[in-house]
């Protein structure tokens, strides 16, 4: 009666997990589902907007990622120049002349105006995403999403740059909500000329 009693105990328990985890499985095959293309997301929307017993909803898109912006920054420099002559003297067709000679000086510096071109990267933070709404289902395309999102990522990131940061090699990401600014890339147009 003993060894029965725990044999129907250990059915019943193992029962409800077994239970639970199929449960489970079945959650997991269901959000899979839910994450899936952008086009079937556009459809499914459609249904519940048809479905008169639904209240109506706003469509919230998480907007993550980066840009990039080029920097520009008048310079001026100096260009040295010189005169370099040679002079020989003759008379009578060469029968008397002197030897060559050479004279140098410095003449005045020419102002040359360039540019100082910075590449910078501006991005949110890792993990951070700033939200957009759309109320209708026919604005999920891909298109749509991505001029959404990118309007809302410039916006963002100009009302919140973190300052402070001006490392070129760091990936530093905080989550205080400011956007980094990393620079890539540098040109001085001013060194061609030197």
């Amino acid at each position: 009666m003993v060894i029965k009693r725990k044999a129907l105990i250990s059915i019943v328990a193992f029962l409800p997990l077994m239970y639970l985890s199929s449960i489970s499985q079945a959650h997991q095959q269901q959000q899979q589902q839910e994450q899936s293309s952008l086009e079937k997301l556009k459809q499914r929307c459609l249904e519940l907007r048809d479905n008169n017993q639904i209240m109506d909803f706003d469509i919230k898109i998480k907007c993550s990622g980066n840009y990039t912006v080029w920097e520009k920054e008048a310079s001026c420099m100096s260009l040295t120049n010189r005169s370099h002559t040679k002079t020989q003297t003759s008379t009578k067709c060469g029968r008397y002349q002197t030897e060559q000679s050479m004279f140098s000086r410095e003449l005045p510096e020419q102002e040359l105006s360039c540019d100082i071109l910075t590449k910078k990267e501006i991005s949110l933070p890792a993990g951070f995403g700033v939200s957009v709404n759309i109320g209708s289902c026919d604005e999920l395309t891909e298109q749509n999403l991505e001029n959404l999102c990118q309007q809302r990522i410039h916006s963002y990131c100009e009302d919140n740059k973190n300052t402070n940061q001006k490392s070129c090699s760091s990936k530093q990401q905080s989550n205080d909500g400011l956007c980094t600014v990393r620079e890539i890339k540098k040109i001085n147009t001013c060194d061609s000329y030197q």
